[in-house]
């Protein structure tokens, strides 16, 4: 016998897959921004954010627990659900082989929007090159997205060096200058990621003429603290290398990786330019987070004259080569609207160079204790990207503190982003992600039932 669940969540899978069919009949354009910009209901205006199984294992569910999930990005958008997903891949996660087949997997969803840029800022050619050929094959897909995509904050440092997760370790970074140099220390500053992560914990410092015999100079512990530093007297002898050899890190959870946002030279008081010197590690997250990054500020403070900020930011691409990206979407046989991510502590003029070259934008709230500041960052991000339609991004997890998200503020976000809608505010709610929606947690369970609740009023404004 058939229970009625399995005949509900078959006759979904039913209206979806129609949906597409008739997306496919009708025109996908003229579909899109049917569902997109003319959804009747407040369902057709909510996603989910996806990941391949499995990242954000390792998450604080309190009491000594941590998360761990097996739900795949349908399973996910079924669990909460919605018919409309996000999917953001991570650094080679899943491979560029594996995209057809899950975009195959992605068919039953009624829109789908891929990532051109993932987790960290990540991107390529050739991953580009794929999420378009896939949109010209399936209709679904309906959009692109620029996660991580800005690399800067107003209050942040620059980025840091950071090894790949569940690095191997000892890890090395060697640092080579243009010609061998004195020096009588070395400072090294841990990283300062917002979750805590990537904190290197023991290390060696060896030194070199030839970069093929090593001579270890000192062995030490870094503070489990963002930005401290370790201070080691180095030997008076000229090196034409210099080793740093991480042994182990202070994670216990999550990345379970290593990092530094700097590495100093000094001679007596005056600190050694790092211009012409290069950097290289055993491991790298990614492109953004490479180990030359450990030289930049070094030269940025040895370097006596202002320092003028460069206009536009740091970011996974330039605007003139997203400029490029964004005209030869349109001319892929139909036009794809590009989204970017833009976090809360990233809202300034100094974003538009970017901006001005996408669609839409999607604003996110890193840690929950800001959503105080919701209606104010919102007010702020919409007078500066002006009538671009612009996607609310809820967590159900609290990444920025890594601890669970409070059901009173998964309230907050949800309430506020129903009324927006209703007042054409927003074009859509994104719920993130698909990696939490096994792991019991009691903002998912509300967030479940109140999309259930609220998913088929109709909506009365249209953005």
């Amino acid at each position: 016998m058939i229970s009625l669940r399995s005949a509900t969540a078959t006759l979904a899978r039913l209206i979806r897959a129609a949906a597409v069919l008739l997306w496919t009949v009708l025109g996908t354009d003229s579909f899109a921004g049917e569902i997109a910009g003319q959804g009747s209901t407040v369902l057709d205006r909510l996603w989910i954010w996806t990941h391949p199984v499995g990242v954000h294992d390792g998450i604080d569910l309190g009491g000594g627990r941590n998360g761990k999930s097996r739900m795949k990005p349908v399973e996910g958008a079924e669990y909460l659900g919605v018919h409309n997903l996000y999917f953001i891949h991570f650094p080679n996660n899943p491979p560029i082989s594996q995209f057809q087949q899950y975009a195959l997997d992605f068919r039953p969803m009624q829109q789908v929007v891929w990532s051109l840029t993932g987790a960290g800022g990540d991107t390529s050619s050739e991953g580009r090159e794929a999420v378009l050929k896939l949109a010209g094959e399936f209709p679904n897909i309906s959009g692109v997205i620029l996660d991580d995509f800005l690399h800067w904050s107003a209050d942040s440092p620059p980025d840091p060096w950071l090894a790949a997760n569940d690095v191997r370790f000892p890890v090395d970074l060697v640092i080579t200058p243009s010609a061998p140099v004195d020096a009588d220390r070395i400072v090294l500053v841990q990283t300062a990621w917002h979750s805590g992560d990537y904190r290197s914990k023991e290390f060696a410092i060896d030194l070199s003429n030839d970069e093929k015999v090593w001579n270890e100079v000192h062995r030490g512990v870094l503070p489990n603290t963002a930005r401290a530093k370790a201070e080691v007297k180095l030997p008076r002898n000229q090196f034409a290398a210099l080793r740093v050899r991480i042994l182990g890190t202070h994670d216990t959870q999550a990345a379970r990786s290593c990092g530094l946002a700097e590495v100093q030279i000094w001679e007596g008081d005056r600190l050694i330019s790092m211009d012409q010197w290069k950097a290289i590690a055993t491991s790298t997250y990614s492109e953004r987070f490479c180990a030359g990054n450990v030289l930049t500020a070094c030269r940025l403070k040895s370097d006596p004259s202002p320092v003028t900020a460069p206009e536009p930011v740091p970011a996974s691409m330039t605007p003139e080569q997203l400029k490029e990206l964004r005209e030869r979407i349109a001319t892929n046989g139909r036009t794809l609207p590009i989204t970017c991510v833009v976090y809360t502590h990233q809202i300034s003029t100094r974003i538009l160079p970017h901006v001005n070259q996408v669609d839409k934008v999607a604003m996110w709230t890193w840690r929950s204790e800001d959503l105080v500041n919701l209606e104010a960052n919102f007010e702020k991000l919409r007078r500066i990207v002006g009538p671009k339609p612009i996607l609310l991004g809820c967590y159900l997890f609290d990444y920025g503190d890594n601890k669970q998200m409070t059901v009173d503020r998964m309230r907050l976000q949800c309430e506020l982003g129903l009324k927006w809608l209703q007042e054409g505010k927003i074009e859509g709610m994104i719920f993130l992600a698909s990696n939490v929606c096994d792991m019991g947690l009691p903002a998912v369970e509300w967030t479940r039932k109140w999309i259930t609740s609220v998913g088929k009023q109709t909506i009365l404004k249209s953005p």
